[in-house]
């Protein structure tokens, strides 16, 4: 079964993912979590993919489970993510993030979470990318793209 990626309109063979192991469990991990933790999760686990290489499964399976051990309230874990990914986003836009390497940053916003947090209704959506500063170049083909590229990302 293929199903495509909402922001880049990319194919996934979702039954390759289901054929690893890892791909299997931590799908499974997902599903049996509330959304206003799993896509946090999901976003978070992103922050540790290098720019040229995709994560793996087995990588990623280990991250979400270490990141979920970290904290049996789900609300504080949830709060404590989109902290750390609203931060993380900010820093890919002003071209100075570097992909994770650890938990540290995670668990220094832990500490500083309360413990009875109030988790917002709304998740922004993982896939939705950051919106594009703006710019000026000196030739209208420039232009032409950047335009273009801001309109792709307004959808």
């Amino acid at each position: 079964m293929k199903i495509k990626c909402p922001s880049c309109c990319a194919e996934f063979d979702l039954i390759a993912a289901l054929d690893s192991a890892a791909g299997s469990q931590l799908l499974q991990r997902m599903a049996a979590l509330e959304p206003a933790v799993s896509r946090p999760l999901l976003a978070y686990l992103s922050l540790f993919r290098s720019p040229k290489r995709a994560l793996s499964w087995e990588k990623a399976l280990r991250l979400a489970d270490e990141v979920l051990a970290f904290s049996q309230r789900e609300a504080q874990l949830a709060e404590a993510l989109q902290k750390v990914v609203d931060a993380q986003r900010a820093k890919q836009m002003a071209g100075t993030f570097k992909q994770f390497k650890n938990h540290a940053y995670l668990l220094r916003v832990l500490e500083d979470t309360p413990q009875e947090p109030v988790v917002s209704k709304v998740v922004a959506p993982i896939d939705e990318p950051p919106p594009l500063p703006p710019r000026q170049f000196t030739s209208k083909t420039a232009n032409g793209l950047m335009a273009l590229q801001n309109f792709k990302h307004k959808r």
